[in-house]
């Protein structure tokens, strides 16, 4: 195949002032398979740059963050628009605002009571809570929470009674 000009763009996180998404765009010549992989890694710079991210950040930008990188790493579009959906209705408006180096255990475990008392059946809040998990890690793995987080909330929150209350097993009529 015959070098070509590829024009790439990938979006380089969120900006607040501008209250928009920032976007790096690049011409690169070569094959399509060049193109896709200088893409790649572009996206891969950028969404790991640690001047792009950090413990300031709210957790709406780390769930946009988190949703990004599963793309990049080939996540089905069908998965990616459930965990969207997912964060919109059950993430976001308890946890968006804040500031992730802000979020606590108890903070966790409010919004797992919240799931609970609204009816979500057992499985859904187990769902839930494994995505959850998933994002701090993540955050925890980019040295952008504390370590401590994660652990001490996974043990509040499995020995939470709401949690046992919601898992427990229910005779069928």
């Amino acid at each position: 195949l015959a070098d070509r000009k590829w024009r790439i763009q990938v979006r380089g996180g969120w900006d607040p002032e501008a209250r928009r998404y920032r976007r790096l765009r690049r011409v690169i010549r070569g094959t399509k398979a060049e193109a896709e992989r200088a893409a790649r890694d572009l996206a891969a710079a950028v969404l790991e740059a640690p001047e792009a991210a950090g413990a300031s950040q709210s957790f709406e930008e780390l769930f946009t963050r988190y949703i990004d990188r599963l793309r990049l790493r080939g996540r089905r579009e069908s998965t990616l628009e459930e965990y969207a959906r997912d964060g919109r209705r059950h993430f976001l408006p308890c946890l968006g605002d804040l500031r992730i180096d802000d979020i606590q255990p108890a903070r966790l475990e409010e919004l797992l009571a919240t799931w609970i008392e609204a009816g979500l059946a057992p499985h859904t809040v187990h769902r839930l809570y494994k995505q959850l998990r998933a994002i701090l890690a993540w955050a925890e793995q980019m040295e952008w929470i504390n370590r401590i987080l994660l652990r001490e909330s996974s043990r509040r929150l499995a020995a939470s009674p709401a949690i046992e209350r919601s898992l427990r097993l229910k005779p069928a009529p």
